[in-house]
């Protein structure tokens, strides 16, 4: 089969071919005939498949072939060209699904952009009201534009909800609840992500109506081409663990994931501090320096990127090698989705999970999820510390301490009645002798 079979436009063929898709890969050549046909979709496909593709690119053919209407003698109103918007979780998703579909859009009388938060909504809005046919955003931009009444959705009639299981989860499913009711029937809702779980397909059946299911592979599967790796270790060596990993062949291309903002901060500077070339990104930065630490990272200008799970999901990034998990994943699709981001750019690549004695239970559920089996490994020439850091940094027992700790247990126990100490005795009162006045353990004679 190829893109022509499947009825597509001309243009976007030719542009297909010139992004590097000869030939439909298998989520494509499944999922683009019922997007044509308007059905509802929900697409599963490990990282990597070209997602991305199989969806912009059918509902590109369906704006191409329905343009928006005109009246007669007069030009098309910017508002009404807008007829599809695609959601995604993170900025840098956005941008990436953005460029993408520039490319796959080249040379056709369509519009896109992009729209994200953490920098002025004024360009943004701008483009907007030039007028645009498809929007690529973050949904809390887009309720930003719709509360500010510089975008409308009265003329959208295709939806794409890009990794949905994310987009679905409890954080962003008032928004995404939000935006749909804002964009009238009949439409078309695509969902496409590498992971689904039961309950989050439930909550995606709310905003679809009869969806086609797209499973290309088996559900929270990992990639072929990553060799995954575990390596218990206790909490304080993980930096030095990470170090050696470092100096010991990974010095290159080396995305570090850890669960929260701060532990990002902390393992950031930990590595400047030992002389990695590394930079961050989470959260709590500017789009301006998340945006120049990826770009640094894929140009190879730093070695190695220290994130939180906002790198994790769909970012095609060619320069990864190798993926560290410093912090085991809360779920089983965070770390299909971790790992899925090594050897992007061809070849294999290298997963490494640091498990502490606290994240056992948790690995073994991940791991049992996902279908691996890994055994613990240390890497060669490693020596964890702890214990030696243990007995050095151990207190010791001066005969002072040792009196202070057994005066406290004769007194805890004498108050627990133990056996084989004096019961202490009761201070007695006595009468107050003349011109003395009362006080502790003095009684009036009242007789």
């Amino acid at each position: 089969m190829s893109f022509a079979d499947l009825k597509l436009d001309a243009l976007l063929v030719r542009n297909l071919k010139d992004v590097g898709y000869n030939q439909p890969r298998p989520i494509q050549a499944q999922a683009i005939g019922p997007i044509l046909d308007g059905r509802d979709v929900i697409g599963l496909a490990k990282t990597g498949m070209g997602k991305t593709a199989a969806f912009i690119t059918p509902i590109a053919h369906h704006l191409l072939s329905q343009p928006p209407q005109r009246t007669a003698g007069r030009p098309v109103k910017p508002m009404s060209r807008l007829r599809a918007l695609v959601l995604c979780p993170t900025r840098e998703l956005a941008q990436q699904v953005a460029h993408e579909a520039t490319r796959i859009c080249q040379g056709t009388v369509l519009q896109t952009t992009c729209a994200y938060g953490k920098v002025g909504m004024r360009a943004q809005a701008e483009a907007i009201a030039r007028g645009v046919d498809m929007l690529i955003a973050t949904p809390g931009r887009v309720r930003e534009l719709l509360d500010a009444h510089v975008l409308e959705l009265h003329y959208v009639r295709h939806v794409a909800i890009d990794e949905a299981d994310r987009m679905l989860d409890l954080g962003f499913l008032p928004q995404i609840s939000s935006i749909l009711d804002q964009v009238p029937q009949p439409r078309q809702v695509v969902c496409f992500t590498a992971t689904m779980p039961k309950e989050v397909q439930q909550l995606a059946m709310r905003f679809l109506s009869d969806p086609v299911h797209i499973e290309v592979d088996p559900h929270t599967t990992p990639v072929e081409h990553v060799r995954q790796h575990l390596c218990e270790v206790h909490q304080r060596d993980k930096v030095s663990l990470l170090l050696h990993l470092l100096r010991n062949g990974h010095n290159r291309g080396v995305l570090v994931f850890c669960r929260t903002r701060r532990r990002v901060g902390w393992t950031g500077t930990a590595l400047q501090r030992h002389g990695i070339s590394s930079s961050m990104i989470h959260g709590d930065r500017t789009q301006a320096a998340r945006q120049r630490a990826l770009d640094r990272f894929a140009a190879g200008d730093i070695d190695v990127l220290v994130a939180t799970d906002v790198a994790a999901r769909g970012l095609h990034i060619p320069a990864v090698r190798t993926v560290v998990n410093y912090d085991v994943p809360l779920a089983a699709e965070e770390y299909v989705h971790r790992i899925g981001r090594a050897g992007h750019g061809g070849g294999f690549g290298e997963a490494y999970t640091f498990v502490t004695q606290q994240d056992r239970e948790r690995w073994k559920t991940i791991s049992t999820a996902v279908g691996v089996r890994l055994t613990p490994e240390t890497p060669p020439g490693f020596e964890p510390t702890v214990q030696a850091a243990r007995r050095k940094t151990a207190p010791s027992k001066s005969p002072a301490s040792s009196q202070k700790k057994s005066q406290i247990a004769k007194s805890a126990q004498r108050k627990q009645g133990g056996k084989g100490l004096r019961p202490s005795r009761k201070k007695q009162s006595r009468p107050i002798k003349k011109g003395e006045k009362p006080g502790s353990g003095v009684r009036r004679d009242v007789s």
